[in-house]
This record gives structure tokens, C-alpha cells and sequence, in this order.
């Protein structure tokens, strides 16, 4: 499979990857399990890569799944309104 290869400037980059990652979130491609047995809390993340993020290259692929990864840590440090993660 090919991979696209886009020219952006650096704010249509930044916003591409802001779309992208809106859009793992709404099409809810992965799971997240928190794994308690120590004193730390250790965060597992699976991500169901869909069509669309596979053509993109690795490196724009890793920067949004780091971005995702940031989205989710910062989401679970922040206090439960109802209790519930």
C-alpha cells in the first residue's frame, strides 16, 4: 500500500494532526486498561489502527499516537467528576 506524502506548512500539519486525532477519538480505535497490582499505576493503550491512519508515514503515525497518548494521561490524572474513570 502506498503512503501519501503531504506537503503542509507547519500550522496545516498541526492542525492535521489535531483532526486525526479528534478522529481515533470519535471512531473510539482503541482500548485503554489500567493495571494497579503495584504501587504504580501502569496505563496500557491499544490502538486499532484504521485504513485511513496506515497509509499515513511512521513518523506523522508516531506523533499522533503520542499526542493520543498525552490526550489519555492527561484525561485519567484529572479527577473523576462521578468516581468513574
Amino acid at each position: 500500500m502506498e503512503k501519501l506524502d503531504l506537503k503542509l506548512t507547519l500550522e496545516e500539519y498541526r492542525n492535521f494532526v489535531r483532526v486525526s486525532l479528534e478522529r481515533l477519538i470519535e471512531e473510539e480505535c482503541f482500548t485503554v486498561s489500567i493495571d494497579n497490582k503495584n504501587t504504580e499505576k501502569n496505563v496500557f493503550i491499544k490502538l486499532t489502527k484504521p485504513k485511513w491512519y496506515t497509509m499515513l508515514d511512521e513518523n506523522t503515525q508516531k506523533i499522533i499516537f503520542d499526542n493520543l497518548q498525552s490526550h489519555i494521561l492527561n484525561t485519567l490524572s484529572k479527577p473523576p467528576k462521578d468516581g468513574n474513570y
